[in-house]
C-alpha cells in the first residue's frame, strides 16, 4: 500500500512531513544504541569543495557552500512558512543524542550537527 506517510513498525523509526514546506520535504529520524541520525532529503546541502566546472556551476546556483545550509532556490520552492520550519529545526536541534545529518545531496554533518540545525533555524528567523 503507497503511503505519504509510512509506518516503519519500529518506534526507532519516526517519519515526519517537515513543518513550513507544505509536505514538499520530509524527514526521518532514526534511534540507535549511538545516538540519533537525522536524514533529510533535499532541504539541506552540505556541498563542499566541488571541483572542476560542475562545482563552479553549483557554487555559483547556491547549491554548494562553505557550510551546509538551505539552497535558495529550494528556500524559493519549498519553504512555505519559515517559522514552523524553524521551529521545526530548532526542535531537531535540541535532541541531546543527535550524532548525524545525512543530506541528499553532500556529505553527512558529523561536526556539531546540532548547532548546524540551530544556525540554519536562526537563519529562517
Amino acid at each position: 500500500m503507497d503511503s505519504s506517510a509510512p509506518d516503519f513498525d519500529d518506534p526507532d523509526v519516526q517519519w515526519i512531513t517537515v513543518p513550513g514546506t507544505q509536505g514538499h520535504e520530509a524527514a526521518l529520524t532514526v534511534r540507535g544504541a549511538k545516538g540519533v541520525t537525522l536524514i533529510v532529503n533535499d532541504l539541506i546541502a552540505n556541498l563542499r569543495h566541488p571541483h572542476g566546472f560542475g562545482g563552479w556551476m553549483l557554487k555559483l546556483m547556491g547549491f554548494a557552500g562553505d557550510e551546509p545550509h538551505i539552497p535558495a532556490v529550494r528556500r524559493m520552492a519549498m519553504v512555505k512558512d519559515g517559522h514552523a520550519l524553524a521551529d521545526q529545526l530548532q526542535a531537531w536541534s535540541d535532541l541531546p543524542e543527535l550524532r548525524c545529518i545525512l543530506v541528499s545531496h553532500g556529505e553527512p554533518i558529523v561536526d556539531d550537527p546540532r548547532g548546524e540545525l540551530q544556525r540554519l533555524a536562526d537563519s529562517l528567523r
